[in-house]
């Protein structure tokens, strides 16, 4: 995961210039920790509250004491397990049933990985 730090106007030119994605979750930092929300999330050209009650009120990005910290996904796929030459496990010698689950999961969640961007 990358983080992105954004002032409130930068945030707003990084939405406008698509450079944030749909269903990013946006966490606000105020300097006197006066905020009651957990999390902003952009998605569909809104930004909601962390409730998805109301469409967030843009005034709160002109503040310059405030900023928002973005979690970008950057995961690439992972790699599955491999034999070595000798055909043994690279790190658990002989257990090739503990490999063939492992990579079950890897390739598991590397589906859901691609299924998510898309």
């Amino acid at each position: 995961m990358n983080k992105k730090i954004y002032k409130g106007y930068e945030l707003i030119e990084a939405i406008a210039n698509k450079k944030i994605k749909d269903y990013t979750r946006i966490i606000p930092h105020y300097p006197n920790n006066d905020c009651t929300v957990e999390y902003f999330e952009y998605s569909n050209g809104f930004i909601h509250d962390d409730k998805h009650s109301n469409d967030v009120n843009v005034c709160i990005f002109l503040n310059n004491d405030r900023t928002f910290e973005i979690l970008e996904d950057n995961t690439e796929e992972i790699e599955e397990l491999k034999y070595n030459v000798h055909g043994d496990f690279a790190s658990i010698p002989d257990n090739e049933e503990l490999m063939q689950k492992i990579n079950e999961l890897v390739k598991a969640v590397n589906k859901m990985m691609k299924e998510g961007k898309e």
